[in-house]
């Protein structure tokens, strides 16, 4: 496989890597501590149990079986962001544990979180008033509710 030179816009945009990502960790940070809530408040309507595992981002468990959140950081060029990518517990032909990916998310470093890879934007971790933010998380619970009911 042949890879191309990066242009120079791309090696400008990636900044200061080290501070970029510890402001999108507490970005996450304060993401989770919100969908943890929201999962708590919503036990009864979907019927899924929200867990931080030793390792891993998030995990919820229900009657659609395991689903876990890993975040990794990446670059674009654009800017540092964090990646949150769900991956579902199934087995493959075999019968061995497998776990394929069925959605991811993003935080950026200005703390806008977007509702999937290419977004729209939900809001802003930083500055968006807690209403709409807990009106935009609801809808981020809902839409990682909504991949783990899908079949694998």
């Amino acid at each position: 496989m042949l890879f191309d030179a990066y242009a120079e816009e791309s090696l400008n945009g990636i900044g200061h890597v080290v501070q970029d990502i510890e402001e999108v960790a507490q970005y996450t940070e304060g993401l989770r501590a919100r969908l943890s809530e929201l999962f708590a408040s919503t036990h009864s309507r979907f019927g899924v149990s929200f867990s931080v595992p030793p390792e891993g981002y998030f995990q919820v468990e229900g009657h659609f079986g395991l689903v876990r959140a890993n975040l990794l950081y990446a670059n674009e060029g654009s800017g540092t962001f964090g990646r949150v990518v769900l991956r579902k517990h199934t087995l493959d032909e075999q019968g061995r544990d497998a776990w394929p990916e069925i959605w991811a998310f993003r935080i950026l470093k200005d703390g806008d979180v977007w509702e999937s890879d290419s977004g729209p934007a939900l809001y802003n971790e930083r500055n968006t008033p807690n209403e709409q933010t807990c009106v935009a998380v609801r809808r981020l619970v809902e839409s990682i509710v909504l991949s783990a009911m899908k079949p694998r």
